[in-house]
Order: C-alpha cells, then sequence, then structure tokens
C-alpha cells in the first residue's frame, strides 16, 4: 500500500512538471505543465545536488528514485522523478555537487 501511494505522488509531480537538461546551455529547465511557463536555473546557482535510488529491480518499484536540486538564496528545490529524467545523467551533470546519495526500496517525495 505504502509504494502505492509513493507512485501516486511521483505520478501527479509528472502530470505537473517537467524537466530537462540543457548541457549546452548549462540550464535546468523547469517547465509547469498547467500555465506553461518555463523556469531556467544555471547550473552555477545550484548549490546541492541529492540522489535518491530505488535498489529494487522490479517494475513495480525500479523507477522510484529522485534528485533534489538545491538551488542558491534558499530557493524552493527541484524535485526530480527517475521517469522524468534517469538519475544517470543528473549524476554525470552535477558530479562535484552531489552531496546524498542513498539507496532505499522506494524514496517519498
Amino acid at each position: 500500500m505504502g509504494t502505492a501511494i509513493i507512485r501516486k505522488k511521483y505520478y501527479l509531480r509528472n502530470l505537473r512538471e517537467e524537466a530537462k537538461i540543457d548541457p549546452l546551455e548549462k540550464q535546468i529547465i523547469v517547465l509547469d505543465k498547467q500555465s506553461q511557463k518555463e523556469r531556467k536555473i544555471d547550473f552555477d546557482k545550484i548549490k546541492a545536488v541529492e540522489l535518491y535510488y530505488s535498489w529494487n529491480s522490479n517494475a513495480f518499484s525500479s523507477d522510484l528514485g529522485y534528485s533534489k536540486i538545491v538551488i542558491e538564496d534558499n530557493a524552493e528545490p527541484i524535485l526530480i522523478t527517475q521517469n522524468n529524467i534517469n538519475q544517470y545523467y543528473i549524476y554525470k551533470a552535477f558530479k562535484n555537487k552531489v552531496t546524498v546519495n542513498k539507496s532505499k526500496f522506494a524514496n517519498n517525495l
């Protein structure tokens, strides 16, 4: 039951927001799907990156990991689900800023 609740939170987040990494411009682009407004965050404004992996390999919970991007000036952090951007790409782009790297069965947002 707990995994189903976590999965629903991930699903609802992905309905509201989509994130992309633009390696050429060195930006994370967050699209609010309801208002169709984009927010661009330069890589140099990112203070830290926290990676929460799901260690389970079954289809029911293998995608229940997320990345938390902490931004300077105490702005609200960006949460990116594993289904939106694979954590490998986030790690690759920000490996020098990763402060947390945890693995659990399922990670609550």
